[in-house]
């Protein structure tokens, strides 16, 4: 059965804050230095050179490094706040794909342990944090908008392949798409580089409409798909038109 971890941290800023970046990437960022501090296990050697990473834990949580697709992804709306008042309050929400879920813990260690509770110099204190399972469920899909990042105008690539690597990589078994019928509105898109350790992604790709006939996860529709669902990109609006 296909099961994503959905986990929410809710955080108030009691002197307010002020970031000069995105809060979630720059959050996720940060996890990322001490998912390789506490997991890597032969630090003097480039990930992909590395002749133990068939059983290293930051190598699976980050996609083989980036290469492939994460399995914790934090997750980014299009537009957030970076100002936050006395008492102001975020929440976080993060995905787990699959197997990688027996690794949530890192995510209290992270929040509860790691910050300190400091949040790019920002005092914070943790109200709550919630894990729901989320398991799948398919919805018929005849219209969506792709409307942040993807790698290719071919979406059935897009979707495939990520389902694929999940299958493979994190115990999923989530039913490829097979045909779609049209591609319309497409607009190239060019966010430029994003770091993510010490791997550079280029998010350039396009954004566009699909018309199909089939029944897609609801679950993969939600956390984004494609390369570059980790970072923002593969953000799905369904548009069903028997639906308001």
């Amino acid at each position: 059965m296909n099961s994503t971890k959905k986990i929410k941290v809710t955080m108030t800023f009691p002197l307010g804050a002020c970031f000069h970046s995105n809060i979630v990437d720059y959050t996720y960022k940060q996890f990322l230095k001490m998912l390789k501090r506490m997991s890597c296990i032969n630090i003097d050697s480039k990930c992909n050179d590395c002749l133990l990473k068939g059983v290293c834990q930051y190598y699976k949580i980050t996609g083989e490094n980036f290469s492939g697709y994460p399995g914790f992804i934090f997750n980014r709306d299009m537009f957030v706040e970076n100002i936050f008042r006395n008492n102001d309050e975020y929440e976080f929400k993060i995905y787990i794909v699959g197997d990688c879920g027996v690794y949530k813990d890192y995510i209290d260690i992270f929040f509860k342990e790691y910050l300190n509770y400091k949040l790019a110099g920002f005092d914070f204190l943790i109200k709550k944090i919630e894990c729901e399972d989320l398991f799948d469920a398919e919805k018929k899909i005849s219209e969506l908008d792709v409307y942040s990042v993807v790698e290719t105008i071919d979406f059935i690539k897009v979707y495939n392949d990520m389902v694929t690597y999940y299958n493979d990589k994190y115990q999923c078994d989530y039913k490829l798409l097979k045909v779609i019928s049209s591609i319309t509105m497409i607009k190239n898109i060019n966010e430029g580089n994003v770091s993510v350790n010490t791997r550079k992604v280029n998010k350039k790709g396009y954004i566009y409409r699909v018309c199909l006939d089939e029944k897609l996860s609801l679950n993969l529709l939600m956390i984004g798909v494609g390369k570059f669902n980790f970072i923002g990109g593969g953000k799905i609006a369904i548009k069903n038109k028997n639906e308001s």
